[in-house]
Protein backbone atom coordinates (compact mmCIF):
# COMPACT_ATOMS: atom_id res chain seq x y z
CA UNK A 1 0.00 0.00 0.00
CA UNK A 2 1.41 3.30 -1.44
CA UNK A 3 0.67 6.44 0.63
CA UNK A 4 0.22 9.53 -0.91
CA UNK A 5 1.34 12.73 0.49
CA UNK A 6 -1.18 15.25 1.03
CA UNK A 7 -0.71 18.90 2.05
CA UNK A 8 -3.56 19.34 4.05
CA UNK A 9 -3.14 22.98 4.91
CA UNK A 10 -2.53 24.52 1.35
CA UNK A 11 -6.31 23.13 0.21
CA UNK A 12 -7.69 25.02 3.22
CA UNK A 13 -5.70 28.05 2.78
CA UNK A 14 -7.11 28.66 -0.57
CA UNK A 15 -11.08 28.48 0.28
CA UNK A 16 -10.77 30.08 3.53
CA UNK A 17 -9.24 32.66 1.33
CA UNK A 18 -11.60 32.99 -1.48
CA UNK A 19 -14.28 33.04 1.26
CA UNK A 20 -12.64 36.12 2.50
CA UNK A 21 -12.67 38.11 -0.62
CA UNK A 22 -15.95 37.26 -1.40
CA UNK A 23 -17.11 38.77 2.57
CA UNK A 24 -14.77 41.75 2.08
CA UNK A 25 -16.05 42.48 -1.42
CA UNK A 26 -19.91 42.15 0.29
CA UNK A 27 -18.71 44.29 2.81
CA UNK A 28 -17.22 47.20 0.60
CA UNK A 29 -20.97 47.13 -1.45
CA UNK A 30 -23.08 47.28 1.56
CA UNK A 31 -20.65 50.67 2.76
CA UNK A 32 -20.80 51.96 -0.58
CA UNK A 33 -24.38 51.57 -1.27
CA UNK A 34 -24.95 52.99 2.74
CA UNK A 35 -22.90 56.10 1.72
CA UNK A 36 -25.01 56.45 -1.13
CA UNK A 37 -28.41 55.70 0.47
CA UNK A 38 -27.40 58.23 2.83
CA UNK A 39 -26.23 61.05 0.57
CA UNK A 40 -29.10 60.92 -1.44
CA UNK A 41 -31.81 61.11 1.99
CA UNK A 42 -29.59 64.28 2.20
CA UNK A 43 -30.43 65.79 -0.63
CA UNK A 44 -33.63 65.00 -0.56
CA UNK A 45 -34.29 66.29 2.64
CA UNK A 46 -32.52 70.06 1.25
CA UNK A 47 -34.87 69.60 -1.43
CA UNK A 48 -38.23 69.35 0.51
CA UNK A 49 -37.05 72.19 2.70
CA UNK A 50 -36.48 74.39 -0.34
CA UNK A 51 -40.11 73.17 -1.70
CA UNK A 52 -41.54 73.80 1.56
CA UNK A 53 -40.05 77.52 2.11
CA UNK A 54 -41.81 78.22 -1.78
CA UNK A 55 -44.65 76.87 -0.71
CA UNK A 56 -44.95 79.17 2.24
CA UNK A 57 -44.02 82.23 0.32
CA UNK A 58 -46.08 81.65 -1.93
CA UNK A 59 -49.19 81.89 0.58
CA UNK A 60 -47.52 84.48 2.42
CA UNK A 61 -48.04 86.23 -0.53
CA UNK A 62 -51.06 84.86 -1.28
CA UNK A 63 -52.53 86.15 2.02
CA UNK A 64 -50.86 89.59 1.52
CA UNK A 65 -52.64 89.76 -2.44
CA UNK A 66 -56.20 88.94 -1.04
CA UNK A 67 -55.89 91.26 1.96
CA UNK A 68 -54.99 93.80 -1.02
CA UNK A 69 -58.27 92.75 -2.72
CA UNK A 70 -60.38 93.11 0.21
CA UNK A 71 -58.95 97.14 0.89
CA UNK A 72 -59.83 97.57 -3.00
CA UNK A 73 -63.45 95.97 -2.50
CA UNK A 74 -63.87 98.25 0.35
CA UNK A 75 -62.90 101.39 -1.35
CA UNK A 76 -65.08 101.08 -4.11
CA UNK A 77 -67.70 100.60 -2.10
CA UNK A 78 -67.38 103.44 -0.33
CA UNK A 79 -68.41 105.77 -3.21
CA UNK A 80 -65.84 108.08 -3.66
CA UNK A 81 -65.59 110.93 -5.74
CA UNK A 82 -63.26 109.19 -9.13
CA UNK A 83 -60.29 111.28 -8.58
CA UNK A 84 -59.78 110.38 -4.81
CA UNK A 85 -60.51 107.00 -5.46
CA UNK A 86 -57.41 106.96 -7.74
CA UNK A 87 -55.43 108.45 -5.63
CA UNK A 88 -56.42 105.86 -2.92
CA UNK A 89 -55.90 103.02 -5.24
CA UNK A 90 -52.30 104.16 -6.29
CA UNK A 91 -51.33 104.46 -3.02
CA UNK A 92 -51.92 101.11 -2.10
CA UNK A 93 -49.73 99.88 -5.26
CA UNK A 94 -52.86 99.33 -7.76
CA UNK A 95 -52.40 100.41 -11.39
CA UNK A 96 -56.27 101.44 -13.11
CA UNK A 97 -57.67 100.71 -16.37
CA UNK A 98 -60.41 102.51 -17.22
CA UNK A 99 -62.76 101.29 -19.86
CA UNK A 100 -66.12 101.18 -21.19
CA UNK A 101 -68.59 99.12 -18.67
CA UNK A 102 -65.83 98.17 -16.92
CA UNK A 103 -62.53 99.19 -15.12
CA UNK A 104 -59.20 97.17 -15.12
CA UNK A 105 -57.48 97.22 -11.33
CA UNK A 106 -53.34 95.13 -11.35
CA UNK A 107 -51.21 94.82 -8.77
CA UNK A 108 -48.37 92.67 -8.22
CA UNK A 109 -47.27 90.67 -4.65
CA UNK A 110 -43.80 89.84 -4.41
CA UNK A 111 -43.03 85.83 -3.56
CA UNK A 112 -39.53 85.66 -3.79
CA UNK A 113 -36.66 87.16 -5.30
CA UNK A 114 -37.63 85.10 -8.92
CA UNK A 115 -41.31 85.27 -8.91
CA UNK A 116 -44.51 87.50 -8.07
CA UNK A 117 -48.09 87.03 -8.00
CA UNK A 118 -49.72 89.23 -10.49
CA UNK A 119 -53.72 90.25 -10.05
CA UNK A 120 -56.17 91.35 -12.09
CA UNK A 121 -59.61 92.17 -11.14
CA UNK A 122 -62.42 93.95 -12.87
CA UNK A 123 -64.96 96.35 -11.74
CA UNK A 124 -68.35 96.57 -13.38
CA UNK A 125 -70.72 99.47 -13.60
CA UNK A 126 -73.36 97.33 -11.51
CA UNK A 127 -70.25 97.30 -8.33
CA UNK A 128 -69.59 94.09 -9.24
CA UNK A 129 -65.75 93.01 -8.88
CA UNK A 130 -64.41 90.13 -10.77
CA UNK A 131 -60.98 87.85 -10.55
CA UNK A 132 -59.52 88.12 -13.91
CA UNK A 133 -56.11 86.93 -13.35
CA UNK A 134 -54.43 85.23 -9.83
CA UNK A 135 -50.94 84.02 -11.21
CA UNK A 136 -47.44 83.76 -10.47
CA UNK A 137 -45.19 84.62 -12.82
CA UNK A 138 -41.47 85.26 -13.17
CA UNK A 139 -40.27 89.04 -11.94
CA UNK A 140 -37.77 89.23 -13.91
CA UNK A 141 -37.80 88.54 -17.41
CA UNK A 142 -35.71 85.42 -18.17
CA UNK A 143 -32.38 85.02 -20.17
CA UNK A 144 -31.17 82.28 -22.33
CA UNK A 145 -27.64 81.25 -21.51
CA UNK A 146 -25.13 80.07 -24.12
Amino acid sequence: MQQSKRKPHAEMGAQIGSASIVMIFAVLCLTVFAALSFETAGYEQRLAEKSAASVEAYYVADGIAEERCLQIYQLLQQNLDAERLVTELEHIGVSIEIGTGQTKLSYTVPIDHVQELQVTLLWYENKVLQIAQWSAAAAVPWEAED
